[in-house]
C-alpha cells in the first residue's frame, strides 16, 4: 500500500489570484506574483512560459505545479522575500562565520536562478562576514560569482601571506593564473620591503629652526642638536637595528606599520629629542604601505577584468 504526500500551502507566498503560477518544491506548494517572478528570475519565468503537450504554455495550478528541485526551502523563501522587495536585513544573520554556508548556498541559488538581485544581496551580506572567510575562498567567490570587492579583499589578504603557508586547497581555489600573478607579487613587495629595510630616511643639510614638522619635507637637524654627525649616525644605527631587523625577520616578517609602533619605542643613543620626533614624523608621513598597497590594488585590477569571462570553476 503506497503512501500519499500531502503537498501543503506556503504560508507566505501563496497569492490565490487566477493565472497565478504555482511551484512546487519538497512539500509545499508556492503560488507566486508572475511580475516578481519576471523581475527576479528569467529562469523561472522561463519555466512558467515552457510550452506544453500541444507546444503552447501550460498554466500551472495547484494539482499541476511547477515542479522545483535541487533547492531549499528556507533559502528559497529567502530568494522570494528579495523578489518581492523585502530582503531579511543583513544583522538578522547569525553572528560570525555561522551564516557563511547558507549564504553560500542561497548564492549557487541566485546563480541558478539567474537573479542579479539575490547576487548582490549576499554579496552585501558576505562583506559584512569578509573577516570569517578564508582569504582564497573570498577569491573563488569573486571568480565564480562576480563579486570585485570579495575578490579585492581576498587577493589582497593573500598577498602579505608567504607562498609556503599556502595550501593545495587554496591554489585550487583560486586557480592557477591568480596563483602565478600572485607569486610575482609577492616576490616583487619583498623586494620592496628590502629597499625600505636598507634605506632609511637621510637629514639634509643645514639647521630646520623650531616650528611644527608636519613629515611633509626631509626634515633636517633641530638647533638644539649639538653633533649633527653623531645624530645622523645612532639613526642609520637604529634604523637598521630596528625596522629593518622588523621587516626582514626571516621567521616573522612585521608590515611596514606593525615595524614602526614597535620602532618609535626604541632608544635613539645620542640623537637629538627634537631630531628624533622629526624623523619619526618622516617615517610616519612616508608610510611604507601606500606603494605596497598600489602595487596589490594594480595586480588585483588586472586579474578582476577578467572576473567576467571566466568559468564556473574560478579558473580562468
Amino acid at each position: 500500500m503506497s503512501s500519499t504526500l500531502i503537498l501543503q500551502r506556503s504560508s507566505r507566498f501563496w497569492i490565490d489570484k487566477p493565472g497565478h503560477p504555482v511551484f512546487r518544491l519538497n512539500n509545499t506548494l508556492y503560488k507566486l506574483d508572475p511580475a516578481a517572478i519576471s523581475r527576479s528570475s528569467p529562469y523561472l519565468e522561463g519555466l512558467c512560459k515552457a510550452p506544453g503537450p500541444g507546444g503552447t504554455p501550460q498554466e500551472s495550478s495547484e494539482a499541476e505545479p511547477i515542479s522545483l528541485i535541487q533547492v531549499d526551502n528556507a533559502e528559497f523563501e529567502i530568494f522570494l522575500s528579495i523578489a518581492y522587495g523585502r530582503p531579511p536585513k543583513a544583522e538578522s544573520w547569525p553572528h560570525g562565520s555561522a551564516a557563511v554556508p547558507s549564504l553560500l548556498r542561497l548564492l549557487e541559488l541566485a546563480r541558478y536562478y539567474l537573479s542579479p538581485a539575490t547576487k548582490e544581496f549576499v554579496f552585501e551580506v558576505l562583506w559584512t562576514r569578509r573577516h570569517y572567510i578564508p582569504a582564497a575562498k573570498l577569491v573563488n567567490i569573486g571568480l565564480v560569482y562576480g563579486s570585485k570587492p570579495l575578490f579585492k579583499c581576498g587577493f589582497g589578504a593573500l598577498a602579505s601571506m608567504r607562498l609556503r603557508d599556502l595550501t593545495s586547497l587554496d591554489v585550487d581555489l583560486i586557480g592557477l593564473e591568480v596563483y602565478v600573478a600572485l607569486a610575482r607579487l609577492i616576490e616583487a613587495l619583498q623586494e620592496h620591503r628590502h629597499i625600505l629595510a636598507a634605506e632609511e630616511p637621510q637629514f639634509r643639510d643645514g639647521v630646520q629652526q623650531l616650528g611644527n614638522f608636519d613629515g611633509n619635507d626631509t626634515p633636517a637637524h633641530s638647533p638644539s642638536c649639538r653633533d649633527n654627525e653623531a645624530c645622523a649616525v645612532d639613526w642609520h644605527q637604529a634604523w637598521w637595528n630596528g625596522m629593518g631587523r622588523f621587516l626582514l625577520d626571516g621567521r616573522e616578517p612585521l608590515t611596514w606599520t606593525d615595524s614602526f609602533d614597535q620602532f618609535k619605542g626604541f632608544e635613539f643613543g645620542r640623537m637629538d629629542p627634537l631630531c628624533i620626533s622629526r624623523m619619526l614624523a618622516r617615517v610616519k608621513k612616508a608610510d611604507g604601505n601606500g606603494h605596497m598597497f598600489t602595487m596589490v590594488d594594480q595586480v588585483a585590477a588586472k586579474l578582476m577584468e577578467k572576473i567576467e569571462n571566466c568559468d564556473e570553476q574560478g579558473i580562468f
